[in-house]
């Protein structure tokens, strides 16, 4: 029976896709605003410390480690068109995996195949480009003592 109402599996899965991807950046904005405050209090607590402790030394260098480690990261970058064609290669091994579902016919092993090589391609796509790295124009990643964009 066919409602006139019903959602595609397709429209489900990318909808589903798209809170993923908003819901998982939402622990690295609340960690930035924390590492931020923390910094703060942290040269709030060396201003209060007297000079030539060798706590106030240390806690200077946490404090500049900190600093640099921040700057660092601003540098890395995800490669988002490769993540987007991951998503869109998921979204079609899902199609494909609900054909070889729903399809009665010999042929339907031709979907599982499909369904198999374009979730393996589309996982190792968000593996490589998802994470945060250093990255040149092309979305490679830049290795250390490789020269940047090449």
């Amino acid at each position: 029976m066919s409602y006139p109402h019903a959602v595609s599996a397709e429209v489900v899965v990318a909808i589903v896709a798209g809170v993923a991807l908003v819901l998982s950046q939402l622990p690295t904005a609340l960690a930035t605003r924390t590492a931020r405050t923390d910094i703060d209090r942290d040269i709030e607590l060396y201003k209060t410390l007297p000079e030539g402790v060798d706590a106030s030394e240390n806690l200077l260098k946490d404090i500049s480690n900190r600093i640099q480690a921040r700057i660092d990261s601003r540098s890395s970058t995800r490669y988002w068109f490769g993540i987007c064609l991951a998503i869109i290669l998921m979204i079609s091994a899902v199609a494909f995996a609900y054909w070889f579902v729903v399809t009665a016919d010999w042929w339907r092993i031709l979907y599982f195949i499909g369904a198999i090589v374009l979730g393996i391609v589309a996982v190792s796509g968000l593996v490589m480009y998802a994470p945060k790295r250093r990255r040149g124009p092309d979305g490679q990643r830049i290795y250390d003592g490789q020269p940047d964009g090449k």
